[in-house]
């Protein structure tokens, strides 16, 4: 009975640690169809991707070689798992006048393949003549370039990471460029991790050095096997629940050995130091309140980044989280079993030394401390100034190296094509033939005119563009009608209007026409493509429409969709998580300080630290002009829980202080805050800067800078925790014994 009392909860975690190897996934790599509920039109797929094609005969969209080889990656593209639609040069659709007739046809006919190769180059060259007419074909062909352009539709959720896979298997045989906005969050988890792995041994026999400063073998052997048995559990609860397993994956050894350690290095070097009458449960309670608290500051920052959306977030997010929960649980239900024995006052030389500098250290911030804390205060107004600077991309293209094929993709169709992410603007006029009017169809000339104005927007269609090109073609192909109707007749005008649309509408694809228009004549679009030159791209394109939205009457609505959509959306979520995650571990901490201490100063005091390293992180930020971004943001999740940890640890090390000595004694109470809490953060300090250093190695930009940030944000935390945060607590201690013995 003694033996499953020990051992019950380490024979679980094994064991299911041990399933990742047989466990079977039975999950598609797609889900379930897009749907948009919210837009009374058929709106295009939000997670398009585009392609770029080089050709094979250079400055010739209209050779044949060229064409069969679009041809030839366009099939065998349509034919990859949940690819809804494929468009391009060899499907486009276009307005042709046709005898008496105006019909919206293939801009190849479709027997353009059956035909003898004579004809199809009497018929390219006809075509290449009267292209530059039609403005349906701007998307697909660039501007003197040697590429095509092919949008593929996703028709179903497509994993990021097997989607890029496949792409790169076609590839091999073909040389193209990709992009879009799964395939730049799959290509970035890959770069992010593409060199983690070769420093994971070094970073093992450093953490292994760390645990060794305790003098005792065993603590080490343990650690390691609660750190991979909990990592292991954790990433076979995910398979279990289906969750993709992304290229993250190397980083979970990174994050989990700079997280985890620090709840086994605190209770070890408790338990190492017990007194003779406690036990390994008494050193449980002891740490119950301070490594819960941790634990779940740290739980909420990592879940917060599933709410970003993206499959690498919610890999992270939930493993570690899950991991965090199960080494917790070794140490409350089996290492408090263990009977090592304690060495009270026994410390390695490293510690000797480490102690003495701290005092040394505390001894000169105690006497320059009015200098320092104000110096502390001015960096706390400065970072506050730089708040309103904080720049979100949710588009990180720039961390990607200029050789990727999306960052290649990117900088031809910005140059040469229309851009790189669709948006749908769909504008409701608030009733039944709303749009047929001539005063609308003025404001839809105005709307679309603000879009085409601007450098940040590559192309735009709408209605408008159809009308224009309906009355081209009722008034012969003249070039000066290609605009809207000048009848004067409001019912004339009208009239006019539905001919047009009626004629458009008889020979289009039903789709196409039911994303431009509503049959009540209610509802219509624009669609359009945005050119992303910068982070400040989003920030343009909010402008415009924000512009646009204070042309509409009170009684129009408009509303945004497409792969932008999904973009602004985003970075309302990084503002969010941003918040979510510090705010829930400010108030936390707070909270139980409040409750525990009944002191609502000392409550205000155990956020200070929290509160100081984040805006100083947000003013290094923005002075560095580092824009944040769902990677970067990665460093919020990990911070949140060490920043409490820290500042939790200190506070009990002051608090069983006092209870041994009611007058606080200056050097006496950093003396023993930091043998009691100082060296287990000071070595949990070390264990999380040993794991984050591997990425200021990286040969990434993206994986330099969350190390970047999360070093100097640990730092900033340690800092004021060990030594700011004591010195704080003792001078309103004082001002308290002050007041009561003046009573």
């Amino acid at each position: 009975m003694d033996i499953f009392k020990r051992y019950w909860y380490l024979i679980i975690v094994i064991a299911l640690g041990s399933s990742i190897f047989f466990y079977q996934s039975t999950k598609d790599d797609y889900v379930a169809p897009y749907l948009d509920a919210q837009s009374r039109l058929l709106i295009p797929q939000k997670n398009t991707i585009i392609i770029v094609l080089p050709f094979i005969s250079p400055s010739n969209p209209f050779n044949i070689s060229n064409l069969s080889l679009l041809k030839q990656i366009s099939t065998r593209i349509e034919d990859l798992p949940g690819i809804k639609k494929i468009k391009s040069l060899l499907n486009a659709q276009v307005v042709r006048a046709k005898e008496d007739d105006i019909l919206v046809t293939g801009f190849l006919p479709r027997n353009f393949w059956q035909l003898d190769s004579g004809r199809q180059l009497n018929l390219l060259s006809g075509l290449s003549a009267e292209a530059e007419n039609f403005k349906e074909l701007e998307p697909y062909i660039g501007n003197d370039s040697d590429y095509y352009s092919i949008y593929v539709e996703l028709g179903r959720q497509v994993s990021g990471h097997s989607l890029l896979k496949k792409l790169k298997t076609i590839q091999k045989e073909v040389d193209f460029f990709y992009t879009g906005k799964i395939l730049l969050q799959a290509q970035t988890e890959e770069y992010l991790t593409k060199d983690l792995g070769k420093f994971i041994p070094l970073l093992m026999l450093g953490i292994s050095l760390i645990f060794l400063i305790l003098k005792d073998f065993r603590v080490m052997v343990i650690a390691w096997l609660v750190i991979s048995s909990s990592l292991a559990a954790a990433l076979a609860l995910v398979r279990i629940l289906q969750i993709e397993i992304t290229p993250l994956l190397i980083a979970i050894p990174v994050f989990g050995i700079g997280l985890l350690s620090d709840y086994l290095i605190h209770f070890f070097y408790h338990f190492l130091r017990r007194s003779a009458h406690e036990n390994g449960k008494t050193v449980r309670r002891r740490l119950l309140l301070p490594l819960v608290i941790t634990a779940t500051s740290s739980i909420i920052g990592f879940l917060s980044l599933c709410y970003l959306g993206g499959g690498g977030h919610l890999f992270l997010g939930v493993t570690m989280s899950m991991a965090i929960l199960l080494a917790l649980g070794f140490v409350f239900f089996w290492c408090p079993w263990f009977r090592f024995r304690g060495r009270n006052e026994e410390y390695t030389r490293v510690l000797i030394i480490f102690r003495r500098l701290q005092l040394s250290i505390f001894g000169i911030i105690n006497r320059y401390q009015y200098i320092l804390l104000s110096a502390l205060v001015l960096l706390f107004i400065w970072g506050f100034m730089q708040i309103n600077k904080t720049c979100l991309n949710t588009y990180p293209l720039q961390q990607l190296p200029s050789e990727s094929a999306v960052r290649k993709a990117e900088q031809i169709l910005t140059g040469d094509f229309s851009g790189t992410i669709p948006f749908f603007l769909e504008i409701d006029t608030g009733e039944a033939g709303g749009i047929l009017n001539r005063k609308a169809i003025t404001l839809l000339e105005k709307l679309q005119g603000s879009l085409e104005s601007s450098p940040e927007i590559g192309f735009s269609y709408s209605l408008l563009t159809v009308i224009k090109t309906m009355n081209y073609f009722f008034n012969g192909a003249d070039p000066e009608s290609f605009r809207v109707p000048d009848t004067a007749d409001e019912e004339t005008f009208q009239a006019m209007i539905e001919q047009f649309l009626l004629y458009y509408s008889g020979t289009v694809d039903p789709v196409e026409y039911e994303s431009l228009v509503d049959s009540s004549y209610r509802y219509f679009s624009i669609k359009g493509i945005l050119k992303h030159h910068n982070s400040k791209s989003l920030d343009e394109f909010t402008i415009i429409i924000n512009t646009m939205n204070e042309y509409l009457p009170a009684h129009w609505d408009l509303q945004v969709h497409g792969t932008v959509r999904l973009l602004l959306d985003e970075a309302e979520k990084l503002r969010d998580n941003w918040l979510f995650s510090y705010l829930i571990g400010t108030i936390l901490i707070f909270a139980v300080i409040l409750m525990v201490y009944k002191d609502l100063i000392l409550a205000f005091l155990s956020i200070a630290p929290g509160i100081f390293s984040m805006v100083l992180a947000v003013g290094l930020i923005n002075t560095l002009g580092i824009p944040i971004d769902v990677y970067s943001i990665i460093f919020v999740a990990i911070i949140t829980g060490l920043v409490v940890d820290y500042s939790i640890h200190t506070l009990v090390g002051l608090s069983f202080f006092k209870m041994k000595n009611p007058e606080p004694a200056g050097k006496a109470v950093f003396s023993f805050v930091t043998d009691y809490s100082g060296i287990p953060i000071f070595l949990s300090f070390l264990t999380s800067i040993a794991a984050f250093s591997v990425l200021l190695v990286s040969t990434f930009h993206g994986a330099v800078i969350l190390g970047f940030l999360l070093i100097t944000s640990l730092f900033t935390s340690f800092v004021l925790s060990v030594y700011f945060l004591p010195l704080l607590v003792l001078s309103f201690d004082k001002k308290f014994i002050t007041r009561r013995s003046t009573h």
